[in-house]
């Protein structure tokens, strides 16, 4: 440093000296002083010939740090075997539907199908033996995510083996060639709400925590081809084919805290007047009911407040490969025309069903509903009452979607064709009856109350007797409190 610049740093610094001013570098505002990456295999890492009732386990090992559970990943390698030389045996798998309508060119089959086809249940246990989430027909409620989400969205979803654009920019499903090993990368946050939330999952609940996922029955999964076109199922040597799991890994998205803040969240976890750490997150609750003719449907709930109620058709007889004929949309919900007894001119119309919601004493909505046009805005409510805000139109209650999610549209969502609904599978795969509870859409947290022995009720006519399934959904949240030696779920 020169003499000049020496002189004039030591009169700047009298200068502070004299005032008392004093000028330091601002501390961090981030609480995490690393971010990385750890891996975690399955136990056993890898299943030959799965079939229904075998259950895939993994041990989280979280240390010390913070999980981000939108971004975590679980990859699966997955084989599909056949080794038949007929030519109308199976050579392509694909896990929905590939075929054309043969009336729309631009509509495929809607079945919502990805590597989740495979697990009919996911389920979760803390260290302590807490159950912090088990949800039934997994694979058939994920229908419900096609409402919430938008086509840009879904194709994204496509590295789960979903539906992606064609050359022609309309969605519609991969083939997979039979006999090689695929790989498929399945964010956490898709298997379930419990590792979706912007809240990273404390290292005292994670830890030790076991995940489980129950294999549902390969032929009712997954769909074989004999072309690359995918517009030709398989009708020969069908149950010859055999599903391996190559191999099964996690890959956990972590944060590590500085010691100053990670003491003050174990002070909060041991602390008496908090109750510990709290966690919160929605969770399903299933059932599978037959349904048909005219009746109700009673729902018994263990939750004190619920958010929302989704209902979707699904045939009696399941897919498999041993039929022929099997469904194109393994995860497929029925069609308004195949579940409906009559029919009706009125192209919007229930075609002659007619449903209400009954909880304790009080009836959802006042009067039947008997059109496409009212299910459908309901079913919408139910499942895309958060909105974000863009550029226009901004909304800043956040009480409605501004970008509409849903990548099912109304026409697909009315589709009745009569042709379409002759043929096994052949719905538009996305109809869907649903109800928002949530007394305050800005809130969406204040569900209706469902003590003093309520029972929540499905009253339905017009169905089609003998047929059909109803898989009802209740989506409530629950929060975990957590300790350093316990965990606590409260719904």
């Amino acid at each position: 440093m020169s003499m000049d610049r020496k002189e004039n740093f030591d009169d700047s610094m009298s200068l502070l000296s004299v005032n008392r001013l004093s000028y330091e570098s601002p501390s961090s505002s981030c609480a995490s002083s690393a971010r990385n990456s750890s891996q975690i295999n399955f136990q056993p890492r890898s299943y030959s010939n799965i079939d229904s009732g075998l259950q895939m386990s993994l041990v989280f090992n979280a240390g010390s740090s913070l999980t981000l559970g939108p971004t975590s990943m679980i990859n699966l390698k997955i084989r599909v075997n056949n080794s038949s030389a007929d030519a109308n045996a199976p050579k392509f798998w694909a896990w929905g539907n590939n075929k054309i309508n043969a009336n729309d060119s631009d509509r495929f089959i809607n079945s919502a199908g990805s590597v989740l086809n495979l697990f009919s249940e996911i389920s979760a246990n803390a260290r302590s033996g807490e159950l912090l989430f088990r949800e039934l027909f997994s694979n058939q409620t994920k229908t419900r995510r096609l409402y919430a989400i938008n086509k840009e969205r879904r194709s994204y979803l496509g590295i789960m083996g979903g539906a992606t654009h064609n050359s022609a920019g309309v969605l519609k499903f991969p083939l997979f060639p039979v006999n090689e090993t695929i790989s498929f990368s399945v964010p956490c946050g898709e298997l379930s709400a419990f590792f979706n939330t912007s809240s990273a999952i404390p290292a005292q609940l994670l830890s030790g925590t076991t995940l489980r996922l129950s294999v549902a029955k390969p032929s009712q999964a997954i769909t074989l081809y004999t072309t690359a076109a995918g517009d030709t199922l398989a009708s020969v040597d069908q149950i010859l084919t055999t599903v391996d799991i190559v191999e099964a890994t996690a890959f956990l998205d972590q944060m590590e805290l500085y010691d100053s803040v990670n003491s003050l969240i174990l002070s909060s976890a041991n602390s008496l007047e908090t109750s510990g750490l709290q966690y919160a997150y929605s969770t399903l609750f299933s059932s599978q009911y037959p349904v048909g003719g005219t009746g109700n449907i009673d729902v018994q709930l263990s939750a004190a407040r619920i958010k929302n109620m989704t209902i979707k058709f699904v045939p009696r007889t399941a897919p498999d490969w041993g039929t022929v004929a099997g469904y194109t949309g393994p995860m497929s919900a029925s069609s308004i025309a195949q579940i409906s007894s009559g029919t009706d001119r009125d192209a919007n119309s229930l075609q002659g069903v007619r449903y209400q919601i009954r909880l304790g004493n009080m009836v959802m909505p006042l009067y039947q509903v008997s059109t496409c046009t009212q299910a459908y805005a309901m079913l919408k409510d139910a499942l895309c009452n958060i909105s974000f805000d863009s550029c226009e139109d901004p909304d800043s209650l956040k009480t409605v979607n501004k970008l509409s999610p849903c990548a099912i549209e109304y026409s697909d969502y009315v589709h009745n064709n009569s042709l379409d609904a002759a043929a096994s599978g052949f719905g538009s795969g996305c109809f869907m009856l649903g109800y928002n509870f949530e007394r305050c859409s800005a809130l969406n947290v204040s569900g209706l109350s469902t003590s003093n022995n309520r029972v929540l009720s499905f009253e339905y006519s017009g169905i089609v007797p003998d047929v059909y399934n109803a898989i009802i959904s209740v989506e409530y949240m629950q929060i975990c409190n957590v300790s350093t030696s316990n965990v606590v779920v409260n719904k």
